[in-house]
């Protein structure tokens, strides 16, 4: 797991194994909700659909390289500068998103 400053307006931890990787034809679908390439009840397939999704509410994207022997899952995330730039908004929006979130 290394954390670094990605570029001016994004920091990214990036965690690598040295597992099997992940199948090329797997690659576009890992995101998707119940997508696993696990026997059926062993897992749900919404791990990484729920990590995507947390990290896109913050702004942020996950980026994924896979060959055999090494995956690498690069998380970028905002600096809190960016993050927080200020946004108008109306109470009803505000309260909106604030129910999006939760939901």
């Amino acid at each position: 797991i290394t954390v670094a400053r990605g570029d001016e307006r994004h920091a990214v931890v990036r965690i690598a194994d040295s597992g099997g990787g992940i199948a090329p034809e797997a690659l576009p679908r890992i995101f998707d909700p119940f997508f696993t390439t696990k026997a059926r009840g062993e897992g749900s397939g919404l791990g990484l659909h729920i990590c995507h999704k947390i990290v896109a509410r913050h702004q942020g994207r996950i980026e994924v390289q896979s060959e055999p022997g090494r995956t690498i899952f690069s998380v970028w995330l905002p600096l809190a500068a960016v993050a927080l730039q200020p946004v108008a908004a109306t109470k009803a929006e505000t309260t909106t998103q604030i129910e999006e979130i939760a939901a």
